[in-house]
């Protein structure tokens, strides 16, 4: 018997209707008129969490249904309808989905509010950070790349550590090294070494900024502040 009841629901109105865990296209309730499109996969979902009429926002996850371009059609086609809503617990299975968060906030918030049951959640939500071992089976799936990894390193990085925060296991790094090599041909390969457990003092503050994604050519800069 699942712990968490989850449903799909296509307004904030009919989502008070059942007690469980909304998830709505990302678009609802703001004013924006259609929800976000990732290279023709609409995925993403806000999460409203309803109990005895009165709803709270529980964060933003994307749902990738295996074969699927718009998770909600899926839903509405293949869940239980509940009224106005759909029933999707069952749906969601990792064989056929998965989910990620595009930030930590939203583990930390499971952390939080959900305390010794947040894996359970992960769990039956398909997280892709709890389902860590089947990320090679995931990555083989179309649109999870430019869904789900949308976000490039951040999001790998929320695979690898997503399950640890929600679960209150992660401790950050204090102290970590890495090189900045392949860049163009005017810079050398650059070795950054940061400290976490150091005071600031009066040496200089490095700020690394990744790749630019509106440029043709891979760019890096490195500001130095005094």
């Amino acid at each position: 018997m699942p712990i968490f009841q989850f449903f799909f629901s296509t307004s904030l109105e009919d989502a008070l209707a059942l007690d469980g865990y909304h998830l709505l296209q990302d678009h609802v309730g703001s004013s924006y008129a259609y929800a976000w499109d990732d290279f023709n996969y609409i995925v993403t979902f806000q999460i409203q969490r309803v109990t005895q009429g009165k709803r709270e926002f529980f964060g933003r996850t994307k749902v990738l249904i295996r074969g699927e371009k718009d998770t909600s059609k899926y839903f509405m086609a293949s869940g239980h309808s509940q009224g106005n809503s759909f029933d999707i617990t069952k749906l969601l299975n990792p064989d056929s989905a998965v989910s990620l968060a595009t930030d930590l906030d939203y583990y930390q918030r499971l952390a939080k509010d959900l305390k010794g049951s947040a894996e359970e959640f992960l769990r039956q939500i398909c997280d892709a950070s709890y389902f860590r071992d089947r990320y090679v089976t995931y990555s083989q799936w179309n649109g999870f790349d430019v869904s789900l990894l949308r976000g490039g390193s951040t999001a790998l990085a929320i695979i690898n550590k997503g399950r640890q925060v929600a679960a209150g296991r992660y401790v950050p790094e204090k102290d970590f090294k890495f090189n900045v090599a392949g860049l163009t041909q005017d810079f050398e390969p650059i070795h950054f070494r940061f400290d976490n457990s150091r005071k600031l003092g009066n040496t200089n503050v490095n700020l690394l900024i990744g790749r630019n994604a509106q440029a043709r050519a891979t760019c890096y800069a490195i500001w130095w502040i005094r």
